[in-house]
């Protein structure tokens, strides 16, 4: 009895090891791969698609974000097998990408924003990267048809803004957590960084933003492709219709190499990153969002594109979003009670400025916030001068000098003008008057006033006002202010005027309540 007992203890043990040395080699079958999909998702209601606008919001808010991607081909045979006799006679590793993008932040005093952003594969398909046949020594990846992505956690802050905010600069950095499956293209399988710059131009009509940034990521050998870090661009176009509650644009973006060398698999060599045309890609997508609320709180988007290099990259991507904001408003800045109140539904704002009309202290004029209670609301720039036709303007129009071009300083000004014209169907025309100072001779004083007069009332009509209700007319040197015999003088001299011809009824004018 012993030497049986001994004997099946034996085979026991054996039996033991057999399946110990049979499962170790399933378990490390598995190939850690990298994070496919290459599209940066913008969080922010502002945001482009890929591309990240240094723009916030004047007010604290919240916001939330949930996209849905689809990606056609994002990792083909030819990005990591070189050989093309061996890359036709493999099929791609994936196929299909669906993915689901969440995102959620706060932009904080119109300067810092604060998100996380997490994706989802909801789907995937694809294809072995192994293949006996030609003699491929990669191991095998356990492709998953959900799988998790790396969260990423981002901190943005603009760092400089023109007087007219007409150009932008902000910084970012991020950190990527590695929640992701790595086994599953889904991953990066370590923590990963983003240290990025983005600046943009806003010329009203279009705004140009501009993205950089250097990526730190773990480096992953799958065959002949060595992921790792890299430098990652974007650009982007944008253009606002219908007062900005339709958005369309044109990115493109795309990234290379910048380190990481991977390591010897089989037979083949060790390869970097640099320089390596698989790990260059570049992509384009035209896109759109359409917002649903007066004060933008709602919206939509879709975007789509293609790649357009050899890089690993999406042969189709097509991206849908959806999201909102609410911010938290000032109720009453001199109570010293409670001071805030959450804004979901759009209260009444006659004028359509932005500012409900219960603390509105001009309803009827489209005007600014200001730090004065007795002010919000009111013009920032031009004021109706109660019991005259005229429309004062605080800030003289500057031109450049001795021409009629409208410098950009003054667009605003030209702006402010349009929406009282917008917001005042009343006024049923208007007289664009401009005036010149004493300096050369009458003749090219009064043309030149005619041309000025004509620039601004070309503007007006380019930014959405009938051009029935406006009429230009230059007085050169005729109507001065004040004397001309001081250069003080001479600049009040030199300006436009608005004066109104026509009007169906008067436009009422409420003086600020006293408190």
């Amino acid at each position: 009895m012993p030497s049986v007992s001994l004997r099946l203890r034996r085979g026991l043990g054996q039996a033991l090891a057999a399946s110990c040395f049979l499962l170790a080699p399933a378990v490390a079958r598995a190939q850690t791969t990298f994070a496919v999909d290459r599209l940066p998702i913008a969080g922010a209601p502002g945001d482009g698609f890929a591309v990240w606008r240094p723009d916030m919001s004047d007010k604290t808010r919240f916001f939330g974000q949930l996209g849905l991607g689809l990606s056609v081909n994002p990792l083909r045979v030819d990005n990591y097998v070189d050989n093309l006799d061996n890359a036709d006679k493999l099929k791609n590793p994936l196929t299909t990408q669906f993915i689901t993008y969440f995102n959620a932040g706060v932009e904080i005093l119109s300067r810092v924003s604060l998100q996380v952003a997490f994706p989802l594969v909801a789907y995937q398909a694809g294809n072995p990267t192994n293949n006996t046949a030609v003699n491929l020594p990669q191991n095998s990846v356990d492709l998953q048809h959900v799988a998790a992505g790396d969260l990423r956690i981002e901190g943005r802050v603009i760092v400089y803004r023109s007087p007219m905010r007409a150009f932008k600069l902000g910084l970012d950095a991020a950190v990527l957590i590695p929640t992701g499956n790595k086994l599953s293209f889904a991953g990066d399988g370590g923590v990963g960084a983003v240290f990025g710059v983005a600046a943009e131009y806003d010329a009203k009509a279009v705004a140009i933003t501009l993205n950089a940034a250097y990526r730190v990521r773990p480096t992953v050998t799958l065959n002949e492709l060595t992921v790792g870090s890299e430098v990652i661009y974007g650009v982007g176009a944008y253009v606002p219709l219908r007062k900005g509650t339709i958005r369309l644009g044109a990115e493109l973006f795309g990234g290379f190499g910048a380190g990481g060398k991977g390591t010897a698999v089989g037979k083949l060599p060790a390869k970097s990153n640099i320089g390596d045309l698989d790990t260059t890609p570049l992509e384009w997508m035209l896109n759109g969002k359409m917002f649903f609320t007066a004060k933008r709180q709602v919206y939509a988007g879709l975007g789509a594109g293609t790649r357009l290099t050899g890089g690993y990259a999406p042969d189709f991507r097509a991206v849908a979003l959806v999201g909102g904001s609410f911010g938290v408003s000032d109720s009453d800045p001199r109570s010293p009670g409670a001071r805030y109140v959450f804004e979901v539904s759009d209260p009444v704002d006659t004028d359509k400025d932005g500012i409900p009309d219960d603390i509105d202290a001009c309803p009827d004029e489209p005007g600014e916030l200001d730090s004065d209670p007795d002010k919000i609301g009111c013009p920032r720039f031009i004021r109706r001068i109660k019991g005259s036709t005229e429309i004062q303007v605080l800030k003289r129009i500057e031109f450049e000098f001795d021409k009629s071009t409208i410098l950009t300083v003054s667009y605003p000004i030209l702006d402010e003008m349009v929406s009282l014209l917008q917001a005042n169907p009343t006024i049923k025309s208007l007289r664009i008057e401009g005036h010149t100072d004493n300096q050369g001779k009458p003749d090219y004083n009064q043309r030149l006033s005619e041309d000025r007069a004509n620039s601004v009332m070309t503007y007006m009509v380019k930014h959405g006002v009938d051009a029935a209700r406006l009429t230009a007319q230059g007085f050169g040197l005729t109507k001065p202010l004040v004397s001309n015999d001081t250069e003080d003088g001479r600049a009040k001299n030199r300006r436009v005027e608005f004066h109104i011809t026509e009007q169906v009824a008067s436009m009422t004018v409420r003086e600020p309540e006293k408190k």
